[in-house]
């Protein structure tokens, strides 16, 4: 019996030779990975936080969009009963009640706005500073629109300032916001954040240089481009909002989906 069993044993020995190992035998020699349970539960934490994430910017830069959309039509509306209140003096006193109802409507779609922005805080501070600027804005916005004068040119101005340092804000916290999700979009909203900086850094040389002569009549020509030219950045910057809203959602599903 001992005999039989040392000529299994060499029998073993000799087809292990000739033809390797046996498969199960092979994974059974495998030792078992290590897996750190801890190391794989914040992995999968971090996983679900992104998506939540990139989900709550989805949802709130589409509300924005929608938001700044209504300015749009609210400005539209604004800039025509301004157009009838010049050419029919009769009914200005129907139109001013109107436009003091829309400055209050405006000023409330700002607040709603910059109550967004301010919750995006907790993801990037800018976005904190960028709705109470936002909202400041809006109210001196709003009291210029439904005030004459010396009063309404004063808030202009300070609506000016405000929306100007509002944006360099936003533009920062938006680029922020795509940072270890869509490099393009960072890429895409600090150009846009360069380019305002441009445009009302222009602006506010030629608004100084009208103010002399003959260098005025150049200075009020190249202001009247860079309005059309501020025109064109505020749609693109909706355009921005839109697509972020996009992209964003387009990463959450991809990543949930991973």
């Amino acid at each position: 019996m001992y005999r039989d069993e040392q000529e299994d044993e060499i029998n073993r020995f000799f087809k292990a030779q000739e033809r390797g190992f046996d498969e199960t035998e092979l994974e059974e020699s495998q030792p078992v990975p290590y897996v750190d349970e801890k190391e794989r539960m914040r992995r999968q934490i971090e996983h679900e936080e992104k998506v939540a994430r990139c989900s709550v910017f989805s949802k709130k830069y589409m509300y924005m969009f929608l938001i700044l959309i209504g300015n749009v039509a609210f400005s539209v509306i604004t800039f025509v009963i301004t157009a009838l209140a010049l050419a029919n003096p009769g009914i200005r006193s129907g139109i001013a009640v109107l436009l003091i109802v829309i400055a209050v409507i405006s000023f409330v779609t700002a607040l709603l706005y910059g109550v967004i922005l301010f919750s995006l805080g907790n993801f990037y501070d800018d976005f904190r500073k960028a709705g109470l600027l936002y909202i400041f804005y809006g109210a001196c916005d709003a009291i210029a629109s439904s005030t004459s004068g010396g009063l309404a040119l004063l808030f202009q101005i300070i609506s000016a300032v405000a929306s100007v340092m509002y944006m360099l804000k936003f533009a920062t916290a938006m680029s922020a916001s795509f940072d270890n999700v869509a490099s393009y979009m960072a890429i895409s909203w600090e150009s846009f954040r360069k380019v305002f900086i441009y445009l009302y850094a222009a602006i506010v040389i030629c608004t100084v240089v009208s103010f002399f002569p003959v260098l005025g009549i150049f200075a009020a020509f190249f202001l009247l481009l860079l309005s059309l030219a501020a025109i064109g950045v505020s749609i693109w910057q909706i355009i921005l909002v839109k697509r972020s809203s996009s992209v964003m959602k387009e990463h959450a599903n991809s990543i949930f989906a991973g």
